[in-house]
């Protein structure tokens, strides 16, 4: 046996077709992003970033999950990355402290994932990868080291 291990083919066909029996809300990505607004115009910052997060957790599940069947990269994503960015750094104005640690890791490792995985089908990341300097900038003290690029 060489390096690479062969994929069992009947696996692969019952990976893809559970990949094709779920279905993603197709407003998912927009609607965590509109509740995290709400939520900011309320005052609660810390709900606004969770999400945050979750739009980005959502736009995950259709780049990487699905494979970009449903969705495609595109400026459509800008408001839904900048409302990530936004509540992170209204909650961070209103207490420096705050433990955003397992938000941020999270929203790093969706970030991540589609930047490469858009790279991959020759689509830009530039707006993933700013994304993931807003993070950086924004919570410079949560070590991002261990979440890999994939």
């Amino acid at each position: 046996m060489g390096l690479f291990r062969r994929r069992n083919p009947a696996q692969e066909a019952a990976e893809s077709a559970a990949r094709g029996a779920i279905q993603f809300d197709p407003e998912g990505p927009e609607r965590a992003a509109a509740e995290a607004r709400d939520a900011a115009s309320r005052g609660d910052y810390a709900v606004a970033f969770e999400r945050g997060v979750k739009g980005v957790d959502r736009l995950h599940d259709f780049y990487v999950f699905e494979r970009f069947r449903n969705r495609q990269p595109s400026e459509a994503d800008a408001p839904i990355v900048g409302c990530l960015l936004d509540s992170l750094r209204l909650l961070r104005e209103r207490d420096s402290q705050c433990d955003v640690r397992d938000g941020v890791v999270e929203a790093t490792h969706r970030l991540r994932t589609i930047s490469t995985a858009t790279d991959g089908i020759g689509g830009n990341s530039a707006l993933y990868r700013q994304g993931l300097d807003g993070l950086a900038a924004l919570a410079p003290d949560v070590d991002v080291s261990g979440v890999f690029w994939s």
